[in-house]
């Protein structure tokens, strides 16, 4: 299978599909590590877009943003609290209002929740709630984004993790793949 037929429908399924190509470096503290550095570096690309926007006036590829935010970030989040046997967080909408809300606010609860992944296991769930709030303002299909970043990563990987192929990627397929709706 290189796509999924179903659009995924709780995190709890995206954590079970994840894990098939989340890589074991041999022990919990490596993994633990791998985990943290992923979530600063994928929400930091998300920022990125925000710079290249407010700074150079570059429009923002969505695509890009959903990626990032979404599915990057969450696949070391689910892993994370896979690896650490922490409950996934019931997600809710509409807990803040963002009627005035602009790119430099989103920019804002970037950084702070950079700042909550050095110490993922204190604040895992707000993380995950967080990046689940601004995709539902930023008009993001939430698990349409969870199943095209799964649907990217069979491309990538199609039997699990490989090194050689985290480096030598598809890239236009693997967009493709982030671009269905």
């Amino acid at each position: 299978m290189n796509k999924l037929e179903n659009k995924i429908s709780s995190l709890k399924e995206y954590q079970e599909l994840a894990a098939r190509t989340c890589t074991d470096l041999g022990s919990k503290k490596l993994n633990n590590l791998h985990m943290k550095m992923g979530l600063i570096t994928e929400l930091a690309e998300a920022i990125d877009v925000y710079k290249k926007k407010i700074a150079y006036k570059k429009d923002i590829d969505y695509v890009n943003l959903q990626e990032e935010l979404i599915g990057d970030t969450l696949f070391y989040a689910v892993n994370y609290c896979r690896m650490n046997d922490i409950e996934l967080p019931k997600l809710k909408e509409n807990i803040y209002s963002t009627d005035s809300f602009d790119d430099i606010d989103y920019v804002i609860w970037l950084f702070e929740l950079i700042e909550l992944s050095i110490k993922p296991k204190k604040n895992i769930q707000n993380i995950i709630q967080t990046i689940y709030i601004i995709s539902v303002y930023l008009n993001f299909d939430f698990y349409q984004s969870l199943t095209n970043n799964i649907n990217k990563l069979m491309v990538r990987y199609p039997e699990k993790f490989d090194t050689d192929k985290a480096i030598n990627r598809d890239l236009e397929t693997e967009r493709k793949r982030l671009e269905d709706k």
